[in-house]
């Protein structure tokens, strides 16, 4: 889990710490309630973590969340970007291989069928193909400097792509969780109190 979940429901959760070792509200619970479904301080999802059913249609029946709180189509590419980096610039021409009797594996010498096509690799230079099976074993002997066996150009692995994709290192706070505030505009600066819009919650329990 990389980022923090409220469920609002007959009982209210939130994934982070604070909530999780006190067991009662935190401010993203706090939050959802008051901006999302904009409930009254006086409202019982405020004084417990438990609703009955009616008290949960209820709340989603009059929802109408603040406009302020919800992202934008630009703060959505943003934190997509964070998560799983730039989007790849799209390919303007696909790179073929050659006909497959056009050579023999270069590896095994023996040839290539055309019902064993998924096990075939191809090199996106020269575009000649060789075995999948051949071709890692000629990676294995060249280390880190793997290179096309046919035209010695560094070789290109879709393989390893699309294995990567969408990987990128993700940049955590102290509880293992990712942090949206600099995407959304927010100050990371913990200052705002809700002391003096509602009770005590955390005298509270479920």
């Amino acid at each position: 889990m990389l980022f923090y979940t409220v469920e609002i429901g007959p009982v209210i959760s939130c994934t982070c710490m604070d909530h999780r070792m006190r067991g009662a509200h935190c401010k993203h619970i706090l939050m959802i309630l008051l901006k999302v479904f904009r409930l009254r301080p006086t409202a019982k999802a405020f004084r417990s973590l438990t609703l009955s059913r009616t008290d949960v249609e209820e709340m989603y029946d009059n929802c109408v969340p603040d406009p302020s709180v919800l992202a934008d189509e630009q703060l959505k590419q943003k934190i997509n970007e964070k998560i799983y980096g730039p989007p790849s610039p799209t390919t303007t021409a696909t790179v073929e291989r050659r006909p497959l009797d056009t050579s023999d594996c270069p590896i095994c010498f023996d040839e290539f069928k055309e019902s064993e096509i998924s096990k075939i690799l191809f090199c996106k230079k020269c575009r000649n193909n060789i075995h999948q099976v051949c071709f890692d074993s000629w990676a294995a002997m060249r280390g880190s400097d793997v290179t096309c066996v046919y035209c010695r150009s560094p070789w290109e692995d879709d393989r390893s792509s699309k294995k990567d994709k969408g990987k990128r290192p993700l940049s955590r706070g102290p509880e293992g969780y990712v942090n949206f505030a600099t995407e959304a505009g927010v100050s990371l600066k913990r200052a705002l109190k809700y002391s003096h819009i509602w009770p005590d919650t955390s005298t509270y329990r479920r």
